[in-house]
């Protein structure tokens, strides 16, 4: 096992079957990946409030989810802070104030 702290690479298929970061505090980069638009994992804040985010490194990118069949159920906006999604299940009167249909299938959050 390599437990270096420099820099590894690997080119082709790797299989890692416990995968571990020990980065912290607010800001440190916990998974790159370095693909053709790269994104990461982020710690954000600390403590009682750390969070973990995504970060789109290129920039305008859409973080998608998609089903079996490669259809988008939710695509995360960064760019302009907006969620569009094929569905919203309203819980809350304050969630359904925040719904706008904007076509017969797509629904989105402000």
């Amino acid at each position: 096992m390599n437990t270096s702290s420099e820099a590894q690479t690997k080119n082709g298929q790797l299989t890692v079957s416990n995968l571990r970061t020990s980065n912290s505090g607010g800001g440190s980069t916990l998974l790159t990946f370095n693909t053709e638009r790269p994104w990461r994992f982020v710690q954000l804040s600390t403590g009682a409030s750390t969070a973990l985010g995504l970060q789109d490194l290129a920039g305008g990118k859409s973080f998608k989810i998609v089903d079996v069949d490669d259809n988008e159920t939710i695509v995360f906006h960064p760019g302009n802070g907006t969620v569009s999604a094929t569905a919203f299940y309203e819980s809350s009167d304050r969630l359904k104030q925040n719904i706008k249909k904007i076509s017969p299938s797509i629904y989105l959050l402000k």
